[in-house]
């Protein structure tokens, strides 16, 4: 895995969860969606920091300055 962001974290997740050495983590999409479901199913998920849409330029100017923990996502009830 190249990075700890959304995708490289849950991967980290799932190869503790199953025992697994990752050696290269490239995969097609069908083979990644059979691997969210395999974590799904065993309750691993990508850690977010929920945002609304108001707050997009604030979260933008964190992601310049590398000041992102987790994900960014938009909370869509913010949208109306």
């Amino acid at each position: 895995m190249v990075g700890l962001g959304g995708l490289g974290h849950t991967g980290l997740k799932l190869a503790k969860a199953f025992g697994a050495r990752i050696g290269l983590f490239a995969a097609s999409r069908h083979e990644t969606a059979g691997g969210v479901r395999l974590g799904a199913g065993k309750g691993i998920t990508a850690n977010i920091e929920l945002i609304r849409i108001q707050q997009i330029k604030e979260a933008y100017e964190r992601r310049l300055k590398s000041d992102v923990k987790y994900r960014f996502v938009i909370d869509v009830s913010s949208l109306g």
